[in-house]
């Protein structure tokens, strides 16, 4: 049994906000990100043929090509993170195993995000590559930074500490949301751009210098391995040892897929069903589909961070479990809310249980995460956690893709969204019946092999997957 890592100590006032703050710029990034310059680029650069791959048409709508643009970025944020993540955890330097990985990601993030904008002079396929870029280097950065939670932070504090990022998580998107709001009804993309650039490079120094690591460079040196059990290791847990946290992937992923879902077509919702424009909203004119998306996200980011703060300590308090079901079920109340009613005034009330879920889902996942995982392999097991993240960033673009090819949403609009929205409830009542399979304990740390059991979580998520198939197989028959 190892002993308590020795840099994990009590958190106070300002520990918190320097732990947080590159929370928040990666928060700001990918919300102005992805759901507004990728929505508004995608749609402006979309070529009125449609997109042709060797000589075919794979996409003439914008909800297909969307799904385009996020799919394979989102692949490769999904093994980046973990990846990234676990070298981090045996990297010697003077400066510490994760500062130096979040200093590099966020200069090479800074380039890509540059070209992302000048993708506008250069058309829907260069879009296509910065993104993935993008996606990549953001998380050669993030993958390492949320190793810092176990690292630094007490068992007692855990639930406080992912309260705070959470809170971190709704101020970015809050911030995302009015300043790109301002920034595209002005149609000042380049501007927008320049802002987020500051806000991820002040976000990435407050954490490098503020937030000091202990130097790593006299610690023992890793195992020498060959280079292929190095890679097999980075991306492989050992499921037989921790089955809680294999159930809890799969609960976040199913949770996080409704969630994101609504937010990746609430702005075509508003454009294609509500055609809010010109919009009397108590007193203020909304003049587009933008400037509507732009008060919904206010709305929905603010109960999410009251929901955050309360939830970090209630789950210190009643445990993790409960407050994550109650937050599946405001998601599904949200989702049906979009399905049911038309009206914008009604909607931004009623997605106040988006934001509810939200908060408190962010808060007390990362919380029960950080307690179902070894210490000793944190930010491996920190960027394996995100891969729910990824994928349900990577896979619910897939579906409303299959939905909009059946319905076409330029016929049929409300049936189209509607579709999607329904599948959004159905993925958080999933995610709240796989919780039910998870036991809430706190995980000793323990020290693994690096090889130990290779392969033993993809194993078992590809049959936990194989068997759901073949039980929706049954159902469709």
């Amino acid at each position: 049994m190892a002993k308590a890592n020795p840099a994990a100590h009590k958190m106070r006032g300002l520990d918190y906000l320097w732990f947080c703050a590159y929370q928040f710029a990666f928060t700001v990034l990918w919300g102005a990100i992805g759901q507004f310059i990728i929505p508004n680029l995608n749609e402006r650069l979309l070529p009125a043929e449609g997109l042709r791959l060797f000589g075919l048409t794979v996409a003439d709508n914008k909800l297909t090509a969307l799904g385009w643009i996020t799919f394979p970025g989102l692949i490769i944020a999904a093994f980046a993170q973990p990846m990234f993540g676990a070298i981090s955890d045996g990297w010697r330097s003077k400066v510490g195993k994760r500062v130096p990985f979040v200093f590099i990601g966020t200069t090479l993030t800074l380039i890509s995000v540059l070209g992302l904008t000048l993708s506008v002079l250069l058309g829907w396929w260069w879009l296509l590559f910065f993104y993935g870029l993008t996606q990549l280097f953001s998380n050669v950065a993030f993958g390492p930074y949320h190793g810092l939670l176990p690292d630094r932070v007490l068992a007692e504090d855990r639930g406080k500490a992912s309260g705070a990022l959470g809170a971190a998580q709704m101020f970015g998107q809050i911030g995302s949301a009015i300043y790109m709001g301002i920034s595209l009804s002005r149609n000042d993309l380049a501007g927008a751009s320049l802002g987020v650039i500051i806000i991820v490079a002040l976000g990435g120094l407050v954490n490098i210098l503020l937030l000091r690591e202990q130097a790593t460079d006299q610690l023992p040196p890793s195992p020498r391995i060959s280079f292929g059990q190095r890679l097999t290791s980075i991306v492989s847990i050992n499921a037989k040892r921790y089955p809680d946290f294999v159930w809890l992937l799969i609960a976040r992923l199913f949770s996080l897929m409704g969630f994101t879902t609504i937010t990746t077509y609430a702005l075509y919702y508003i454009q294609d069903v509500i055609k809010l424009k010109n919009y009397n909203f108590f007193g203020l004119i909304l003049p587009d589909a933008n400037a509507g998306y732009t008060i919904i996200q206010v709305i929905v980011i603010s109960f999410s961070f009251i929901s955050a703060i309360i939830s970090g300590f209630l789950t210190d308090r009643y445990g993790r479990k409960p407050l994550i079901a109650l937050s599946g079920v405001f998601g599904i109340l949200g989702a049906l809310a979009l399905v049911f009613f038309r009206d914008f005034t009604l909607l931004t009330i009623l997605s106040t249980f988006t934001g509810l879920f939200f908060g408190m889902f962010t808060a007390v996942d990362w919380a029960m995460v950080t307690d179902l995982i070894p210490r000793s392999q944190a930010g491996k097991y920190m960027g394996v956690s995100n891969l729910a993240t990824a994928g349900a960033q990577a896979l619910s673009p897939v579906f409303g893709t299959v939905i909009a090819s059946i319905l076409n949403p330029n016929l049929n609009p409300v049936a189209t969204y509607s579709a999607i929205m329904v599948g959004a409830a159905i993925y958080y009542l999933i995610g709240i019946l796989l919780l039910t399979k998870v036991n809430e304990k706190k995980v000793e740390d323990e020290i693994e092999g690096e090889f130990q059991a290779a392969l033993a979580w993809p194993l078992m998520l590809f049959r936990k997957l194989l068997r759901y198939c073949k039980i929706a197989a049954l159902v469709i028959q």
